[in-house]
Order: structure tokens, then sequence, then C-alpha cells
């Protein structure tokens, strides 16, 4: 057992022994050769140092090459060289061999070529020069035989510009004579002209005399037609249906089917007077409510106690007629409320609420608008201006007017017809109170009643009557006069 216990140490020992001994071997020889490789890395390094100064020094060169000898930029390649050098040779060298092409064999060539060219120049030049002595001595000649040519022909052209002159003054004699007798006829035309002129002057007065005295007529036929057309064309809108004097409203006969509008006011006359020109205005009453086709509810406005509204009584406005527009034209100042200011704008508002339009206007300032047209109604005229452009178109304003044969009216009128009312007018006592402000006296003893029958349109009503709205009726025809109640 012991034996075999020392065999195996044995063996150990052995195998230990040999890898020492191989393990000291590669030890030896990896040492070597790393010696060995230090040495050519050192080498190599020194080599590559030396190839980068060499390397260093030839890039040197060749940018200086680059820079300062063939005048390219440092960072340019050989190819962009070889282009701009191919360039330059096929513009300045295109004869030159290609093999020799080069930029100092090209200076060479072309030093020599520009002093060969300036010397074949400069013999051309030589020759040149003689040739043009010799030409200019031949022009030399003939213009020696030229002067003396021109200076016969100026002699000659001085004989003939004496002939020239003698026949020019008798020219000028003749026409002398001519300028003469032409003045004489001048002023005999004259004279005649003159008589003309003067029996021509007497002629436009007599036709402008002529022209006054028809404008005259004129005049005075349109205000005869004006006249009959007030009297013909004035009749009545409609007609009073129902009258309820406690609650101060009627009802008239136009409605929807006669485009009436709310804020439409009447002049109310009375029905035994012939025409509508305020003889028998007797009440204003405005346009409550339309109920119906040819029926309308109206506010009294103004009434007279001693003249009240009836059944049957007209209703009339210039601004407002059943199925149409009224046109109308406006000048002057226009003052409703006496306050010495303005009131255009209520003018305009009150007659754009009746549906009517504005054909011509003279504004406060004097600027016109618009035109007076054969259809233009009414003219309505303010007050006069005082001076400026508002009294000329004041006054042309009206002679359109005449001319078209539009209706000229004032303009308090006009707010009659209208039954325009100011609401903000206030009675004033004293010694500038006016009497119609305020109602007639009441006799002693009070107001006399009446003994007898009165008729249906006094007679007191029952106010359960009173709230059922009147039937429609039948309105009076426009292209008719109103035949008396």
């Amino acid at each position: 057992m012991a034996s075999s216990e020392n065999q195996g140490i044995q063996i150990a020992l052995i195998i230990f022994v040999i890898l020492t001994v191989v393990l000291s071997i590669t030890t030896f020889l990896f040492f070597r050769q790393y010696d060995s490789a230090s040495m050519e890395r050192d080498q190599a390094r020194t080599e590559a140092a030396t190839a980068n100064n060499t390397a260093r020094s030839a890039q040197e060169e060749i940018n200086m090459l680059k820079s300062q000898v063939i005048g390219f930029p440092e960072d340019a390649t050989l190819t962009d060289i070889q282009n701009a050098l191919a360039a330059d040779m096929a513009i300045y060298a295109a004869t030159y061999p290609d093999a020799q092409k080069t930029y100092r064999q090209v200076l060479v060539y072309l030093h020599d070529n520009t002093l060969q060219e300036a010397r074949d120049q400069a013999n051309k030049a030589t020759e040149d020069n003689q040739r043009l002595i010799l030409e200019n001595q031949q022009r030399e000649a003939a213009r020696q035989a030229q002067i003396k040519q021109h200076s016969d022909a100026a002699a000659a052209a001085e004989a003939n510009l004496r002939q020239q002159q003698t026949a020019f003054q008798a020219t000028v004699a003749g026409l002398e004579k001519t300028k003469n007798d032409l003045q004489t006829r001048l002023d005999e035309v004259r004279a005649q002209m003159d008589q003309l002129n003067a029996e021509s002057t007497k002629k436009i007065a007599d036709l402008t005399g002529v022209i006054q005295n028809l404008e005259n007529t004129l005049l005075t036929r349109t205000r005869e037609i004006e006249e009959i057309r007030t009297e013909t064309f004035e009749v009545p809108d409609g007609l009073i249906q129902t009258v309820n004097l406690p609650t101060g409203t009627v009802y008239i006969n136009l409605g929807r089917a006669d485009n009436l509008r709310r804020a439409v006011m009447f002049s109310v006359h009375d029905q035994q007077s012939n025409t509508l020109q305020g003889d028998g205005l007797k009440a204003r009453i405005e346009v409550t409510d339309v109920l119906g086709e040819h029926l309308a509810q109206a506010k009294i406005v103004e009434d007279q106690v001693a003249n009240p509204i009836l059944r049957g009584d007209f209703v009339y406005s210039p601004l407002w007629h059943p199925g149409r527009k009224v046109r109308f034209a406006f000048a002057g100042v226009m003052d409703l409320d006496g306050d010495g200011k303005s009131d255009r704008q209520a003018i305009h508002d009150l007659v754009r609420v009746h549906g009517s339009e504005i054909d011509a206007e003279i504004t406060d300032a004097g600027q016109r608008t618009g035109q007076i047209t054969l259809e233009t109604r009414y003219l309505v005229l303010g007050d006069q201006p005082d001076e400026g452009e508002a009294l000329q178109g004041f006054s042309q304003l009206q002679a359109e007017a005449r001319q078209v044969g539009t209706q000229i009216i004032s303009f308090r009128k006009f707010l009659d017809l209208v039954g325009w009312k100011d609401s903000q007018r206030v009675l004033q006592f004293g010694k500038v109170a006016d009497p119609t402000d305020f109602l007639k006296p009441v006799p002693d003893g009070g107001r006399r009643s009446s003994q007898g029958s009165t008729s249906d349109q006094f007679r007191r009503r029952d106010p359960r009557e009173l709230r059922t709205a009147p039937a429609e009726e039948q309105r009076p025809q426009r292209n008719a006069a109103p035949a008396p109640m």
C-alpha cells in the first residue's frame, strides 16, 4: 500500500517538473517575441515619422505650387486643376501641340506669337500710313478742282440772285397793290357785317320780347291748368263711416286693400264743401288700426266743437292715395313748431310714414338733390331763404315745377292737408295768447241743449254698439268730383 502511494507521488512530481520546464520555455519564447515586436514597433514609428515629414514637405510644396505658381486654391483637387488646364489650353493654345501644352511652354509660345503679331501690325500700320498719304494727296488735288468748280458756281448763283431780287421786288409791289385792294374790300365787308349785326340785334330784341310774352302766356296758362287741376283731381280719399265722439275715434272706409298703414294722417272736410282747399276743413285724424280690406280705425287729433265730424264727411291726404305713391318736392325753410329751427327731418319722417316719396329737394345748406319729373305731384314751399345757393335753388325749383305742371303749395297748406298737429303745443296766456287756442265762452246758464229731435249723427250711442266695428262700405270714386251730400 505504501509502495503504491510513493509511485503516485513520483508520477505527480515528474508531471510537475515537466510542466515547469514547458512553462519556462514558453515564457522565454514569449518575452523574446515581445522584445522583437517592440523593436519592430519603434522602427515603424521612426519610419512613419520620417514619411509624415516627407509627406508634409511634399504637401507644402504642392500647396505653394498651387497657390503661388499656377494660381489655384490650396484645397483644389487634381481633377479641378486638370479641367482648368484643359479649358485654358482650349482658349489660349488651341493650335499648340498637345504633348507640349504646359503653362511654361504656352507662355513662351504666347509671348513669341504676341511679339510677332505686334511686329506684323507695325509693318501693316506703316504700309497703311504710306497708302493714306498717297490717298490724301489725291483727295487734295480733287478738292482744289472742286473748290474752283464751286467758286464758278457761286459767281453764277450770285448773278442769278440779283435777277431773282429784281423779280421779287416787282412781285412785292404787285402784292402790296393786292393787299390794298383786299383791305378796301375788307372794310366794305366789315361795314356790311356791322349793319347785319345791328339788324340781328334788333331782331333778337324783338324775338326776346315775343319770347317774354310767350313765357307770360305760358305762366298764365300753367296757373289756369293748376287751378283746373286742383278743382278736378283733388277728390276725397275716403269717407267717415262711423263717429264715436266720447272715445275720440272714427271709422273710415279705407283698409288693407288700399295699402293703408298706421300713423297715416287725414284732414276731415265737410261733406257739403266743393273743394278740399281748406274751406271745409273741420278736423284731423290719424289711423291707429287697419281692421279690414276697406275699414280702418282712426283717432281724432284735432276737431271743432262747433263743427263736429259727421258720418259721410270726406277724408283727404296729399301724402297718401289708395294704391299709389304721391311724389313731392320741397324747398325753403320748414319750421313746424315755430322755434326758428328747421324741422326737415320730421318732414321726411312724415312723408315716409305715409308711403310717399321725395323726388327733389333744396336742403337748408342750399344743396340740390333729385329732379322734378312729370310724376311729381306737389312742390311744397317753405319760408324763402335770405340769400346764397339756397335762394337760387328755391327759385330754380319753382321754375322747373311750372314747366312740368307740378302743383305748388305752401308749407302751411301742406300741413293742413296732411292733418298735422303740434303735439307739444302749449297754451299761452296774456297778451301773446292766441284766441283760437281756447273754446268759445259758454253763455250764462250753461250750454244749451236741443229740445227737438236730433239726427242719428248726434244721438248718444249705446257703449255696446260702439264696441262693434262698422261694416265696410263702398269708397267714393277718385276720378270723379264728390257729389254733394
